[in-house]
């Protein structure tokens, strides 16, 4: 299978994190088999991950959440982002969490 990269950012300035943000959690989830987490860092208020996986995967990926970078476009040469750790499970009760809490309303 052939491997694409892509960076991704989400800029979270609220309390809560944005529903970009859960979309990008529903894409890692749905392609947890086909798809990886290389770097990920929250600064600047943005969410930032540098994500390989099938060209299929990284293809399926909101246009609007991509970002040109040195990982992505020079293949990897580049380090990717931050070390920091991404918790998909912690991710996963954020998203329920602000899915009832928006059914509520």
């Amino acid at each position: 299978m052939a491997k694409a990269r892509a960076t991704i950012v989400v800029t979270d300035a609220e309390d809560d994190p944005p529903e970009e943000y859960h979309e990008v959690v529903d894409w890692l989830i749905r392609w947890e088999k086909g798809a990886r987490i290389v770097g990920y860092d929250f600064h600047d208020l943005e969410h930032i991950w540098d994500v390989e996986g099938g060209t299929d995967a990284i293809a399926e990926l909101p246009r609007n959440l991509l970002r040109e970078s040195a990982w992505s476009r020079d293949g990897g040469k580049k380090s990717p982002v931050g070390k920091m750790k991404f918790s998909i499970s912690r991710a996963k009760r954020l998203r329920n969490r602000a899915r009832t809490a928006a059914k509520e309303e």
